[in-house]
């Protein structure tokens, strides 16, 4: 499947999952408003690291792993029980420390202690995120672009219409719930998948030492970026509250909510087909074609939702939010621009992701969030609110040249063909 049949079916995925946005975030900001979003900001960043880090995190290197190997074949059942078997393990753990750490994290990300059902109910989630994270891992792997497209589709409508119920009628804490039930149901639709398919490939468990430790390097990647960019979020927003109040920061994260969404096509498209055809080339020409093959896709595509957002956005906050979300206005068309530009360098990064260059990518995520943070920090006390969206140009319009320096200088590392 070539680049733009596949962007065609991750495209109508990504927009079914924006329209169910689009109607639950508007649900969630009229019925708990701006300081309520920014109570369950926090919450998010915490879901965001959590399912990251499902199945510690191995997804990246499940689908690098099974893509390289060839099908039924020793190696490549073994890998899978491996992963099967470390998944459920890491799992376990952090079921246990969210079980232990329920009180706290409720004071912590709710400053209320009554939300900490919310946190256990999460904590036990934790073995659904590891199903679905390893089943989406194995289809990616797989190349099966339209499966995924209809499992992420279905379990987003799903997840969504129960999000906006329960916030309609309970609140924050049924939002919150309700964020807990959305997070579930990739696991039920691969559940159903899987039953009604009876797979067996790889069945049993075990642990093969030289797929654990080949594992344990995509895991460390994704625990750097489960905690490196979330947790400076979270970091931000005391900062912002600190010098302002719950509607500015319900208010930049609204803006962060709309960035998410934007860059989902790019990152769902880049991981589900890009990582896997990526990861068999070795070869310098291969390597440029499937670089520029997706950036004669995606620069139009970036260029015209950038140029909509930034135009358009006081007409965006008020048919994504509410009236309420008015300081929203002045942060999107700032955040645009950023997106923008990271999303011109995700497709570099996941080259870097592709080869596992362990310590080429723990630099950069370090150097994204670092820069982040204290650009956010000192642009916030100069120009106020707003100024964690100047930080978040200023990060990746350093971020952006660095990839394609490092990219070129990789480039000419390689073999110029494979024949």
């Amino acid at each position: 499947m070539n680049f733009k049949k596949a962007g065609l079916f991750i495209g109508a995925s990504t927009l079914v999952r924006l329209l169910g946005g689009v109607v639950t975030v508007k649900l969630i900001a009229v019925s708990i408003g701006p300081s309520g979003l920014g109570q369950l900001g926090q919450f998010m960043s915490m879901m965001a690291i959590c399912v990251l880090l499902a199945a510690g995190g191995i997804q990246n290197g499940v689908v690098t792993g099974l893509a390289q190997r060839e099908e039924s074949s020793p190696e490549r059942e073994s890998l899978w029980r491996t992963a099967r078997t470390a998944g459920a393990v890491a799992s376990a753990v952090a079921a246990l420390v969210l079980l232990i750490a329920a009180d706290p994290l409720s004071v912590f990300l709710f400053r209320d202690t009554g939300f900490v059902g919310v946190v256990r109910l999460f904590a036990l989630l934790q073995f659904a995120l590891c199903f679905s994270t390893l089943a989406a891992g194995r289809v990616i792997a797989e190349k099966q672009t339209l499966t995924f497209a209809w499992v992420s589709s279905s379990s987003v409508v799903i997840g969504l219409l129960g999000l906006s119920l329960a916030a309609w009628n309970f609140g924050v804490k049924g939002a919150a719930y309700g964020l807990v039930w959305s997070a579930a149901c990739p696991a039920i639709v691969y559940g159903i998948r899987w039953l009604r398919q009876r797979q067996s490939e790889g069945n049993g468990w075990g642990i093969h030492p030289p797929d654990l430790s080949y594992l344990a390097k995509f895991s460390l990647m994704v625990v750097v970026s489960a905690i490196a960019m979330p947790t400076v979020q979270i970091l931000l927003r005391e900062h912002i509250l600190a010098r302002g109040s719950w509607d500015d920061v319900g208010s930049w994260q609204a803006v962060l909510r709309f960035s998410d969404a934007s860059l989902q096509f790019v990152g769902v498209l880049l991981s589900s087909h890009f990582l896997p055809r990526i990861s068999a080339v070795r070869d310098r020409a291969g390597l440029q074609q499937h670089v520029m093959e997706a950036y004669r896709f995606l620069l139009p595509v970036i260029a015209a939702i950038t140029a909509f957002a930034y135009f358009f956005s006081a007409e965006l906050v008020r048919l994504l939010f509410s009236r309420e979300f008015g300081l929203a206005i002045t942060f999107l068309p700032w955040q645009c621009l950023g997106d923008a530009l990271r999303g011109l360098s995700l497709v570099l990064g996941f080259v870097a992701l592709s080869r596992g260059n362990l310590t080429l990518y723990i630099s950069a995520e370090v150097f994204q969030g670092v820069s982040m943070l204290v650009g956010g920090w000192l642009l916030v006390d100069r120009f106020g609110p707003i100024g964690v969206t100047y930080a978040y140009i200023l990060t990746y319009g350093l971020y952006l040249p660095i990839c394609v320096a490092v990219y070129l200088t990789y480039l000419r590392r390689l073999p110029p063909s494979s024949s």
